[in-house]
C-alpha cells in the first residue's frame, strides 16, 4: 500500500491510536537511555497533529482554488450532489472523473 493513498485524517487517527493504546513492549530495549516510551508517544501525537494541520491547510487551499458551485460546466443537479458530500469525498469523486489535477 502506498502511504500517499491513505487519507491524511485516517493516518492522524492511527498515529493517535498508537500513541494512546500501543504498549510498545520491547521498545525500551532498543531506545537509548535518553528516550522513553513516553517520548515516543509524544512524538506520535506531534506527528498526528502536524498531519492534521497539513491536511486542513491543503483542504483550505483546495477550497480556495476550486469552487465547483460556480462552475458553468456542471449541472444544478451535480452541484447539489457535490454540496452534500464531505470535502474529502467531493475531491475523490471529482478526481475519479478527471476534474482535478491531483
Amino acid at each position: 500500500m502506498n502511504i500517499k493513498s491513505l487519507p491524511m485524517t485516517l493516518l492522524a487517527e492511527v498515529l493517535d491510536y498508537l500513541a494512546d493504546y500501543e504498549h510498545f513492549s520491547g521498545l525500551d530495549s532498543i531506545l537509548d537511555e535518553d528516550f522513553t516510551v513516553q517520548d515516543v508517544r509524544s512524538a506520535l501525537r506531534e506527528i498526528a497533529l502536524q498531519v492534521r494541520q497539513d491536511s486542513d491547510q491543503k483542504q483550505l487551499q483546495f477550497n480556495a482554488k476550486v469552487d465547483f458551485q460556480k462552475s458553468e460546466q456542471l449541472t444544478t443537479h451535480v452541484k447539489s450532489l457535490l454540496s452534500s458530500l464531505s470535502p474529502t469525498d467531493e475531491r475523490k469523486l471529482l478526481s475519479r472523473f478527471g476534474l482535478l489535477e491531483s
